[in-house]
């Protein structure tokens, strides 16, 4: 939502904004119920242009065009004890620039780039498209340049291993890395922390960050949709022990089941 338009709600978008009034993103909520939220200080990340909502694929995404259109979180995040990351974007770059352009990161407590990791666009001759970073180090390369939407995928263990998957294929790894997780990271989306120009320029609809490397089977569903990830909306389900029209006086029971809803 744009504040100086109208406060969050339930509204629909259509109903907040209308006409050829533009709009851009205060704050993006996290879906896990983990409260990392991350925060525009300007506000300057598009959602809506001209009246109309953006999309990629059919589905409302989130424009990032450099300079401070980014988001960082509001509180720092504790991945200290964490060994391995899968790190899941669905992405569209435009017209990045910047080797280290960021999609989604983390950084340390003076919120800048060379801490932990990023997973990157470079549109350069360097390393060529979707990338891991480490630390000022180069992890696992895609070599996949494009500027069509892509679900990409980063498995990155501390210190060591990483490997990066492009709409579900497996396009590089690399054996040794200097993946840190630190105890005060700070996440970013469109940025690769506030060094330079590192920033990402175009569509980023979804990210999700994994405290494990996925399975297999996992990954193949996260990359079908990242959906099924997300946890269930609040609600009460009644289901019945009979299947069907019973008899007067035959007994049946009736069974709720709550989810999202800690005190029913």
């Amino acid at each position: 939502y744009n504040a100086s338009v109208s406060a969050a709600s339930a509204d629909a978008l259509s109903t907040i904004i209308s006409g050829s009034t533009d709009a851009t993103v205060a704050i993006w909520y996290d879906q896990s119920g983990n409260g990392v939220h991350v925060l525009s200080s300007s506000a300057t990340a598009k959602i809506i242009t001209a009246g109309s909502l953006l999309t990629m694929s059919g589905q409302p995404t989130i424009y990032f065009y450099g300079s401070s259109s980014f988001m960082t979180s509001s509180n720092s995040v504790n991945y200290s004890s964490q060994q391995w990351a899968t790190v899941n974007a669905v992405a569209q770059n435009v017209s990045s620039t910047d080797s280290n352009s960021g999609i989604i990161s983390v950084g340390g407590p003076e919120v800048i780039a060379g801490f932990s990791w990023g997973l990157n666009y470079d549109a350069g001759n360097w390393l060529s498209g979707y990338w891991v970073d480490g630390s000022g180090l180069w992890g696992a390369a895609s070599g996949v340049q494009s500027t069509d939407p892509k679900v990409v995928t980063a498995l990155i263990q501390q210190d060591a291993f990483s490997a990066i998957y492009v709409n579900s294929v497996l396009k590089g790894t690399k054996a040794d890395n200097d993946h840190r997780f630190a105890s005060n990271d700070v996440v970013f989306v469109g940025a690769r922390g506030i060094y330079g120009d590192r920033k990402f320029i175009g569509n980023i609809a979804e990210t999700i960050i994994f405290p494990k490397d996925l399975s297999s089977t996992e990954q193949a569903a996260l990359e079908s949709s990242q959906s099924i990830f997300l946890p269930q909306p609040p609600g009460v389900t009644i289901t019945s022990s009979a299947s069907g029209a019973v008899c007067a006086g035959t007994s049946v029971t009736f069974t709720a089941t709550v989810t999202g809803i800690s005190s029913p």
